[in-house]
């Protein structure tokens, strides 16, 4: 069945970079190739680190929600090579209030 993990503003109190990545890290190493659904809300320190910490389910994960999140031109750029990973089954990319600029997303489709 869909094994879903969500996680709601992980990084966003005042010991953001202590915690940044660190819960993200900790859940994927647990959900390894069994997470199918991935939501990580309103995480403003997301970092490319963190982006690239998702390779190892990308066989599995088939929707990813980053609404909310800070992401810049090389976060972007880390999420399309992400989604170019050889066995991605990445199906549905969720980016709802991200304020993508045009750069990142130029970044993204490099």
């Amino acid at each position: 069945g869909k094994t879903s993990l969500e996680l709601e503003g992980c990084v966003s109190d005042a010991n953001a970079e202590v915690l940044k990545d660190t819960l993200l890290r900790f859940q994927l190493a647990k959900a390894e190739n069994v997470v199918s659904s991935l939501a990580l809300l309103r995480c403003p320190a997301l970092s490319v680190q963190g982006i690239s910490r998702l390779v190892p389910i990308t066989g599995s994960l088939r929707e990813l929600n980053l609404s909310g999140c800070l992401l810049n031109e090389m976060a972007m750029s880390a999420l399309g090579t992400l989604c170019t990973q050889k066995g991605c089954g990445l199906e549905t990319l969720t980016l709802t209030a991200c304020e993508v600029t045009a750069a990142a997303l130029a970044g993204f489709s490099q």
